[in-house]
């Protein structure tokens, strides 16, 4: 069987330390609910087909370096995203393509695995992924749709800055339509006037949906009730403060 390059093998080792530690930490207070199971299986299945079998060595390096895990289990997930941008960037350089295939494969899963977290650390390491302009539109799409999964409140303001830009402007109004919080009402609002059709649409759901309210599909009529009576959005987490 070939091997493959010792930048793939040594790029791995950080992931799947940072995988085993993410299992732990499912179990943690941190983590408002267990990613799909599947999901997990699904990243290590990407690392264990970049890379071949580990030394022990490095292998009780990484337990070492690692140990306490399972109290940041999003932080070190989103640690291992460099060492795999490294693997691919080292794959396009050599022209692997099916090193790039795989690595490309296993950032995907990974930024699936952070926003299903629901973890306040894993904020961070999808802010950048989505705001980095050097990445594939695809990997800053599954990074945007990842923050809108997270529902940590703080992504309203990235994924406002988003939909300047064309190329995720409407992954970004998806997110921002998945993220259900108090914060985000007003950005639904501003959907409900979108010339796209389905966002417009979607939009309209959503407030109708929490509010209860079957005011027609106008954003004044919306702006107007949301700034009389926001309490009618008092089921949404952040209401409140809560």
């Amino acid at each position: 069987m070939r091997r493959r390059p010792d930048w793939v093998r040594a790029s791995v080792f950080v992931l799947v330390a940072c995988v085993a530690a993410r299992a732990d930490g499912a179990r943690d207070a941190a983590f408002a609910s267990r990613p799909d199971p599947a999901l997990v299986h699904r990243v290590r299945t990407w690392v264990a087909r970049l890379g071949v079998d580990q030394p022990a060595e490095a292998r009780a390096t990484l337990k070492a370096r690692l140990a306490g895990a399972s109290r940041h289990a999003a932080a070190e997930l989103g640690a291992g995203i460099p060492p795999l941008r490294d693997t691919l960037e080292a794959a396009q350089r050599a022209k692997d393509e099916a090193a790039q295939r795989l690595a490309v494969g296993a950032i995907l899963d990974l930024l699936e695995l952070l926003g299903a977290s629901r973890s306040p650390d894993a904020l961070a390491p999808l802010v950048r992924a989505a705001s980095d302009a050097t990445w594939t539109d695809t990997l800053r799409q599954r990074a945007t749709v990842a923050l809108g999964a997270l529902g940590d409140p703080r992504a309203v303001e990235v994924l406002v800055r988003l939909r300047g830009e064309p190329a995720i402007e409407y992954t970004a109004a998806k997110a921002l339509l998945a993220l259900e919080r108090f914060e985000a009402v007003p950005q639904w609002i501003a959907l409900v006037d979108h010339p796209n059709q389905e966002l417009a649409t979607q939009a309209h759901q959503q407030l109708q949906r929490w509010s209860g309210e079957k005011l027609p599909r106008e954003g004044a009529a919306w702006t107007r009730y949301f700034r009389d009576y926001p309490e009618g959005f008092k089921q949404l987490a952040g209401f409140g403060g809560r």
